[in-house]
């Protein structure tokens, strides 16, 4: 029912059963229970449709067949026409993706759901080429009998080519009366910006690989009380098994970040399908099964790094905000693993001795430690007493405000990043090599403050 209301929560099943006559045919069963449903619900289909009403400054879209083309994939062109025609995304059930394998029954249902709509709204149908021929001519001929009939259409139904099937298109189309033009799209890149708007996604990516991507997330998710859910897409070329996968993730009712890592794919085709279903329709659906994004979930695609554009390579990506990550971007303010004291302690021998802040290494208590500030403060007291109190005052002021600027940049982990860069004589250092580093000289620092 979620599939048949765009996402509505339906409920009284029960009751809405009791209503029917189960001695009807199984179609006049179904009709009538979905009526009872939608009364008991106080909704109708003008309620489900109307964010997808076609805009009524479109003055010159009148019911019909129309034609869009595209060049290798065609899910990013139904997204953008659907918007422009509706301010809105495409509706699950007003979508058919034709295969290999997709049978009459189903492609019936769409043309039947196409025919029978009530309102201006837009539908849309790709590789119509890929149907069995006797099922191209059951829809043809289904066409020509409404024609026949003076049956009045009253939505739009978008038919997407490319230079492959477009003549197959011409012979089985535009001969047709319902049949009206070729659709194009102007003012691309404002359509595109105003997608992103509206999307709760963004697509993580970095300059090069091991940048702490993975990382990152699980310290926001942390830091903002998130169920996290890793959901790895790379090595599957089935949506019925991605389908499968994805049901079996546990998603609470509370918040939800769903990160969708996307490794390195020969895929493409499969990947543009899934991105489309998940984060523009909401719903995932293979032979009779369905899985519903809920709208609780905030959605975060890591990327590979490599040699291409990824977001080039799988074109529907370019309507979702794309973050660039760096080191830097970690938060060591709210760090909860050990890299923030490590880093501190490790730059606190390197730099505090140098500036005569040993004062302040109390911060990172240790025997060691103890018995160096006891040290430092005896020869603290000794150079006192050989300084005049002016003196001693500027001094004070002196490195107060030394302080106040290195505990200031102790907070930023470009502080860190960038002296350790300029030691290792690197133009960029990823996270793993950041850590690795920050892990040896830490171990080797344990080992020399032990020795007496």
């Amino acid at each position: 029912m979620r599939y048949l209301t765009n996402g509505f929560f339906i409920e009284k099943y029960n009751e809405a059963f009791n209503q029917i006559n189960i001695n009807n045919n199984k179609y006049e069963i179904i009709n009538s229970f979905i009526n009872a449903l939608f009364i008991l619900n106080d909704i109708n289909y003008e309620i489900i449709f109307k964010d997808n009403f076609i805009k009524e400054n479109l003055i010159n879209f009148e019911p019909g067949i129309y034609s869009k083309k595209y060049n290798k994939f065609f899910e990013k062109e139904i997204v953008l026409l659907n918007y422009y025609l509706t301010n809105n995304f495409p509706f699950n059930s007003c979508v058919l993706f034709c295969k290999n394998n997709t049978s009459l029954e189903e492609i019936q249902s769409f043309f039947y759901r196409f025919l029978k709509c009530k309102f201006k709204i837009p539908f849309f149908i790709s590789g119509f080429s890929k149907l069995k021929n006797n099922i191209k001519k059951e829809i043809i001929s289904l066409l020509n009998k409404k024609i026949k009939e003076n049956f009045k259409l009253n939505s739009i139904l978008i038919i997407m080519i490319n230079e492959e099937n477009e003549n197959e298109f011409k012979y089985y189309f535009e001969k047709i009366n319902y049949f009206q033009r070729e659709i194009k799209i102007e003012n691309i890149e404002e359509l595109i910006y105003k997608i992103k708007q509206m999307l709760n996604v963004q697509i993580f990516d970095s300059n090069c690989c091991g940048f702490g991507k993975t990382n990152l997330l699980k310290n926001y998710s942390l830091k903002n009380n998130f169920n996290l859910i890793t959901f790895p897409f790379g090595y599957t070329d089935s949506i019925k098994k991605i389908l499968e996968d994805l049901k079996t993730l546990n998603f609470n009712e509370k918040k939800n970040l769903f990160h969708l890592n996307i490794y390195d794919t020969k895929y493409i085709n499969v990947l543009q399908e899934f991105i489309f279903y998940l984060i523009f329709t909401k719903f995932l659906i293979s032979e009779e099964n369905i899985f519903f994004m809920k709208v609780n979930v905030l959605i975060i695609i890591e990327i590979p790094f490599g040699f291409f554009n990824f977001v080039k390579k799988c074109d529907i990506l370019s309507l979702i905000t794309l973050r660039k990550i760096n080191l830097i971007d970690i938060d060591l303010k709210n760090d909860n693993s050990d890299l923030r004291f490590k880093l501190q302690l490790i730059d606190s021998y390197n730099y505090l001795y140098q500036n005569d802040l040993i004062d302040y290494l109390f911060v990172f208590p240790s025997k060691e430690n103890k018995k160096l500030k006891k040290i430092k403060e005896k020869q603290e007291k000794e150079k006192k007493e050989k300084k005049g109190k002016e003196k001693e005052i500027k001094k004070k002021e002196e490195k107060e405000k030394i302080k106040f600027i290195y505990l200031q940049k102790r907070q930023n982990i470009e502080y860190y990043y960038n002296q350790i860069k300029e030691k290792l004589g690197l133009k960029t250092i990823n996270y793993y090599q950041f850590f690795s580093f920050v892990n040896i000289l830490f171990n080797q620092l344990k080992i020399f403050t032990k020795n007496e």
